[in-house]
């Protein structure tokens, strides 16, 4: 299979998933596709046309739709309980006995730690994990579908690897709006 392939079910898709995140956008780019979407009728001339589309009027209640549906979904912020790893939770000072002057941060795991710093900074990027899962939940309700991919190498040292890690530009989570994105990316994200 070709490196520029594309999935039949993506071939079949792609006109609908342009479509919808247009109208999300709203009135300047639905104008901006021009005849994909205001057809010219024949007998118009070039500065006809320009004036027909100038005048054209596009309500974007798709986009407020999603604006809602956004408010309601994310109406409180989510919150995130992270594992406390540590083996010893200390005295009521957090100090112990096992690792002293170790703070009970820096006492946890591998995975306390990792998942701490990703609900910092989801896509290695500085996105947090509130701001990524609002941009996923908005391209699902948009399109229909998302998709995310998470590769995660436990060693060594418990860090978070993808494609492109050798280049610094390495996200462990990441989002593509659509999978021809992902051809010849260096994040390697969809």
């Amino acid at each position: 299979m070709r490196v520029d392939s594309t999935h039949l079910e993506y071939d079949a898709n792609a006109t609908a998933w342009l479509r919808a995140r247009d109208v999300f956008a709203g009135e300047d780019a639905v104008k901006t596709a021009g005849v994909r979407y205001l057809p010219r009728l024949d007998s118009q001339t070039d500065d006809e046309y320009l004036a027909y589309k100038a005048r054209a009027a596009f309500f974007n209640g798709s986009g407020r739709t999603v604006d809602g549906y956004m408010g309601l979904i994310f109406r409180r912020e989510p919150t995130f309980k992270l594992p406390d790893d540590r083996q010893d939770a200390g005295d009521e000072n957090g100090r112990s006995h096992l690792t002293p002057g170790l703070s009970p941060a820096r006492r946890r795991s591998g995975v306390g730690w990792a998942l701490a710093a990703f609900v910092e900074a989801a896509d290695m990027l500085g996105t947090a994990l509130t701001a990524y899962a609002k941009n996923i939940v908005g391209e699902n309700i948009v399109v229909g579908r998302a998709g995310t991919l998470v590769d995660w190498e436990g060693e060594p040292g418990n860090r978070v690897h993808s494609v492109g890690d050798d280049l610094g530009l390495a996200p462990p989570c990441g989002r593509a709006s659509n999978l021809s994105q992902t051809l010849g990316c260096r994040n390697c994200v969809f």
